[in-house]
């Protein structure tokens, strides 16, 4: 039973087609509960298919557990800079149940937050630490949103995510899940990795999330071993209208 939407016509003529067909696709990114798209196209049809099922951590395990060359391509001749922000960095999760209005991430990698294991982060840590160009230094631990390591409630499991409902915005879900510990514990055991320094957390953190967490613990953790000399936070905006748009929290939350 796929769904139409409006045509590529349509959308390059009218700005709210445009938003119509975006706010479809939007509602259709979640696994569970997501339809085939279609767009026509100039006499043909665009198919969108339902998203894939998250990964399971065993296969996110094994898509990291390859020998990468952590480099750029060779097909460069000069230097990339922009490997050197990456090349000492671990992914520890995918997908984000932020869900931000303004954010594609929910498009590339799902609302469903999937967490690789500790085993497999600690074994990507301990090859790295012999790459000749390393100096002691991790420089993120993260992924979309650092401090997401699992569901943000129990009944993604069997449903996936609330359509048209955000877990944080405009205050948080009373089903929401808060617990930083299972990650503190990781990055407690990068920390105790022979040649390894420091480990930075320099993806994202949701604040307003990390606030709702009763135990200090990763806070001061957080505060006194991973942050590279600024915490980076983003309010985002002042306006509440704004932020209702954005589908973010109040400034209040970042006040």
């Amino acid at each position: 039973e796929p769904v139409m939407l409006p045509s590529y016509e349509e959308i390059c003529n009218n700005k709210k087609a445009y938003a119509k067909s975006f706010h479809i696709q939007y509602l259709n990114t979640d696994h569970f509960n997501a339809k085939t798209l279609v767009e026509p196209y100039q006499g043909w049809y665009v198919v969108q298919n339902r998203p894939n099922r998250p990964l399971k951590q065993r296969e996110f395990d094994r898509a990291y557990s390859y020998d990468y060359n952590r480099d750029s391509h060779p097909s460069y001749k000069q230097h990339v800079p922009a490997i050197d922000e990456v090349k000492f960095s671990l992914i520890s999760n995918r997908g984000c149940f932020g869900s931000c209005n303004f954010c594609a991430l929910a498009f590339h990698q799902g609302r469903i937050v999937q967490a690789r294991s500790h085993e497999s982060i600690i074994s990507e840590a301990s090859k790295m630490v012999w790459d000749p160009e390393f100096k002691g230094y991790i420089h993120d631990v993260g992924g979309p949103t650092a401090n997401f390591r699992s569901l943000s409630c129990d009944k993604q499991i069997k449903h996936g995510l609330c359509k048209a409902k955000k877990c944080l915005a405009p205050t948080p879900c009373k089903l929401l899940k808060v617990d930083h510990s299972e990650y503190l514990h990781m990055l407690r055991k990068l920390r105790a990795v022979p040649k390894v320094k420091k480990v930075f957390i320099r993806s994202g953190i949701r604040y307003d999330y990390l606030m709702q967490d009763t135990d200090e613990s990763f806070f001061k953790e957080l505060v006194q071993h991973h942050v590279s000399g600024q915490l980076k936070v983003a309010p985002e905006h002042c306006s509440a209208n704004v932020l209702d748009h954005m589908g973010k929290p109040h400034i209040e939350a970042y006040k």
